[in-house]
């Protein structure tokens, strides 16, 4: 099952789904894979960080469905306010989508927070398999050491 069907999965499944993994492994490509509709909130952008953490009662009331963030770690305030939105329609389904960087903190916080209302996928680093997936000049590995091809990119081949 791709990590693409997994999100979706999961989406139908639970309120939230946290994506979590070190950095550059693709946890924004995937994100970005959502629908149009979804609004994407990045927390290392200065104004969406404003936005969220100024009132996060008031930014999940205005935005109670089909959201993206990421990096949420850096905002771990946010996460009281997102179990209230996400209790005020407990069975809705699918609202938001999380991403953050691997740390026992940020686990934490999400499995405590969230506690029965998330969904967490973790995106390990490429397995032996994945990396000697095909021979020769088109192999992943040798696109990546060539810099034709950065890991996130894989979520879009």
């Amino acid at each position: 099952m791709s990590v693409q069907t997994l999100v979706d999965v999961y989406l139908a499944n639970f309120p939230c789904v946290a994506i979590i993994g070190i950095r550059q492994c693709g946890k924004t490509t995937l994100v970005k894979t959502l629908p149009e509709v979804w609004k994407q909130y990045d927390l290392e952008r200065r104004a969406d960080y404003e936005v969220i953490t100024r009132d996060p009662d008031t930014f999940f009331r205005l935005n109670p469905r089909q959201v993206g963030l990421d990096e949420v770690q850096l905002a771990p305030e946010v996460f009281p306010a997102l179990r209230v939105a996400i209790d005020e329609h407990r069975a809705e389904k699918g609202r938001f989508v999380i991403t953050g960087s691997s740390s026992p903190e940020l686990v934490r916080s999400v499995s405590e927070s969230l506690a029965g209302r998330v969904g967490i996928i973790e995106l390990a680093p490429f397995s032996w398999e994945e990396v000697t997936l095909t021979s020769g000049s088109d192999s992943v590995m040798r696109r990546i050491l060539d810099r034709k091809m950065r890991p996130a990119e894989l979520i879009e081949d």
